[in-house]
């Protein structure tokens, strides 16, 4: 920006040129076959530029929307993604090598679609909103404006597509975060929530009946619809997880009050005035496509085969951040679960592992498990939830409201525009008492009461398919158990009796560690490298014999199960929170004798999680999740007939833990149980 539009045109141009030149050179390489497409010396180059591309993105993000459709780079990179995952299986297992570029392109692509599904939204808004922005003042429970000045300054940022903007009241400094729409300030960190106003009727200004800045009965009706996209442009599941809204975070004591804030309502009116009457900076007209049906589902058959391989845990990241993208349709959802991804996520071993996998592996299972009418449906009960559990009246305004249903809103911006304009309703009752209703321009709302007789959705085949495959996981049983954790610090404490050492030997193994998948034990890396002449022959022996055991510890903990089956519970719990047909499910699931090694005899999958995940010892978190699930179970009411199973069950458990002969874990899974019903 420093050196003008005209440069950066002209920059990120020329990138884009080489990116897609980069990507037909590794396609050329790719169909010739005469060498492996990772090691062409155009994998490298391809990797970063389109690696620098991605880092300039966001800053540049319309311009390069433009650039990577018009370049049709996109394509190109679909057709390269699937050969590679082609020419990765077809390998052999020994030199499958994941290519340097794959991890980038994929997050090219992935960054690509985030940033043409916020730049919908925000076009979509053009024609509904005005130019006036106002803060939530959490103590008078009103939306409060900014001055002329700092509301052109945030107007600006916004529809010139700034993720951020900062602006200064007398001698406060305040950071608005147009993703989260949150306004913080810089010295106490008080947050508080923002919002874009919507049109009012260009007649309001004319007449003299109604105030300026009133609500009519058109803005109200259309308001849930209107409101979602106005707070969820931004949002987007990638991560981490899907995305939800930052806590306000209110001093009771003393309120901060911005020194921007208009109480008095004529000068709210003029702030109003003034800003619909502004001049809108200049909006591009530009619409965007993003990807096509096709180069959706051919990439999410890419990523299957490429999850399958197992490429290195980058490159797995970044496939199931796209994956997430892509299935939020649920026909895509469900084509992922038939190439058989959902199986192949639970078949990764610790080898694979990165931080957030269990988060993303989740999300990816319930858009499976979402079909339109169940997600109608569990929406309707998020939406009911948070109407009726807010207890002060502040909180129940409108677009207050909505800003906690961010996640819920953009999972499925129609489906959620019809429910709540279907169930939220404005509650007079909740207004001030003081003076007549007109008097109070805040729309706090209430949801009305749902049909106690109305039925669940019942589940998609695909959905039950889904259910079964994770509680079958329950019974695997992990290969090549590694060592018992005293057992692994008895090798460790051998390893680490440095007192001989001399002490710069010593400060090198105090601050040396290394990480072990699934482990924060030290391992013995820096101890190897340590010179044989500062070791004495019995410790040397003692050292080298102690790092092999280890290493054996470190191979046995990469070929266990990378998703815990204790994760597994908690995702089954959550699962029979949101959706209404699981719970039956999971009572109803039977274990065949001989479907593992665990299963002796024939049983029900609340049989085998009473008697042998409840009382695990192997996963320290398995006993908590399982008492979650339980809990979920029981608090099934719309399922009478789980509850009756799951009491069954645990009736039957205690009775078989209370025939085991007299020791300790016959105590065990007794306090358990019997913890249970309590």
């Amino acid at each position: 920006n420093r050196n003008g539009k005209e440069f950066k045109e002209k920059l990120l141009t020329q990138l884009m040129g080489e990116v897609k030149k980069s990507v037909e050179d590794l396609l050329a390489v790719a169909h010739s076959g005469e060498e492996a497409v990772k090691d062409a010396p155009e994998s490298a180059r391809a990797a970063v530029r389109i690696h620098l591309f991605t880092l300039l993105f966001e800053d540049c993000s319309r311009l390069c929307v433009q650039l990577v459709e018009g370049s049709g780079a996109i394509e190109l990179m679909v057709q390269l993604i699937g050969v590679a995952q082609e020419a990765l299986q077809g390998a052999p297992a020994v030199g499958r090598e994941t290519p340097k570029w794959i991890t980038p392109m994929l997050l090219f692509i992935d960054l690509y679609e985030k940033v043409v599904l916020a730049m919908k939204r925000r076009d979509a808004m053009a024609s509904i909103c005005s130019h006036s922005w106002k803060w939530f003042d959490v103590g008078a429970g009103k939306w409060q404006g900014y001055q002329p000045g700092n509301n052109k300054t945030i107007n600006d940022a916004f529809w010139a597509g700034e993720p951020s903007v900062k602006f200064t009241t007398g001698r406060r400094k305040y950071n608005i975060q147009f993703g989260a729409m949150m306004q913080a300030n810089e010295e106490t960190g008080n947050r508080r929530p923002l919002m874009i106003t919507l049109k009012r009727d260009e007649k309001e200004a004319d007449t003299a009946v109604e105030r300026r800045g009133r609500w009519k009965k058109e803005d109200s009706a259309a308001a849930p619809g209107e409101k979602k996209e106005e707070e969820d442009k931004d949002e987007s599941e990638n991560t981490t997880t899907e995305s939800t809204a930052a806590p306000v975070e209110a001093n009771t004591a003393e309120p901060e009050k911005m020194e921007t804030s208009q109480t008095d309502a004529e000068k709210q009116e003029t702030i109003d005035s003034i800003a619909a009457k502004s001049t809108p900076p200049p909006h591009t007209t530009y619409k965007c496509s993003g990807l096509s049906s096709d180069q959706s589902q051919a990439l999410l058959r890419a990523a299957v085969g490429l999850i399958a391989v197992p490429v290195e845990p980058d490159a797995l990241n970044a496939i199931l951040r796209l994956c997430l993208r892509l299935t939020r349709t649920f026909s895509q959802a469900t084509l992922f679960a038939e190439l058989g991804g959902i199986k192949l996520l639970l078949g990764l071993k610790q080898a694979s592992s990165f931080s957030g996998f269990s988060s993303l592996a989740s999300l990816l299972v319930r858009h499976v498990l979402e079909d339109d009418l169940t997600l109608k449906h569990t929406m309707e009960k998020i939406i009911r939830s948070s109407a009726a559990t807010s207890t002060a009246a502040t909180t129940k305004e409108l677009h207050y409201l909505l800003r906690s249903l961010a996640p819920a809103a953009c999972r499925q911006s129609d489906t959620f525009t019809s429910v709540a304009r279907d169930i939220l309703r404005v509650d007079i009752s909740l207004l001030s008492k003081r003076g007549e209703p007109e008097d109070d321009h805040r729309l706090l709302v209430k949801s009305l009461l749902g049909k106690a007789s109305a039925p669940a959705p019942p589940l998609k085949d695909v959905s039950k398919s889904v259910i079964s495959d994770l509680l079958d996981f329950l019974v695997q049983s992990d290969p090549d158990e590694p060592l018992e954790s005293d057992q692994v610090g008895d090798i460790i404490g051998k390893s680490d009796d440095i007192a001989e050492l001399p002490t710069s030997v010593a400060s090198i193994l105090n601050s040396g560690t290394v990480a072990v998948q699934g482990s924060s034990t030290r391992g013995p890396a820096v101890v190897r490298q340590i010179s044989s002449e500062l070791i004495p022959g019995e410790k040397k022996e003692e050292v080298v014999k102690d790092g092999k055991e280890t290493k054996e510890v470190e191979d046995a903990r990469k070929k266990r199960h990378l998703l815990p089956k204790s994760a597994v519970c908690r995702l089954l719990a959550e699962m029979v929170k949101s959706y209404a047909g699981c719970a039956r499910l999971i009572t109803e699931h039977v274990y065949q004798a001989g479907i593992t090694d665990l299963v002796k005899e024939d049983c029900t999958a609340l049989a085998f999680i009473l008697d042998e995940l409840l009382t695990s010892t192997k996963d320290k978190e398995s006993a908590t999740l399982v008492k979650m699930l339980v809990a979920a179970l029981a608090s099934c009411n719309h399922a009478p007939e789980a509850q009756t199973s799951l009491v069954t069950e645990v009736k039957n458990a205690l009775t078989r833990a209370l025939s085991l002969p007299e020791c300790s874990m016959k105590h065990t899974k007794v306090q358990s149980l019997t913890g249970l019903i309590s």
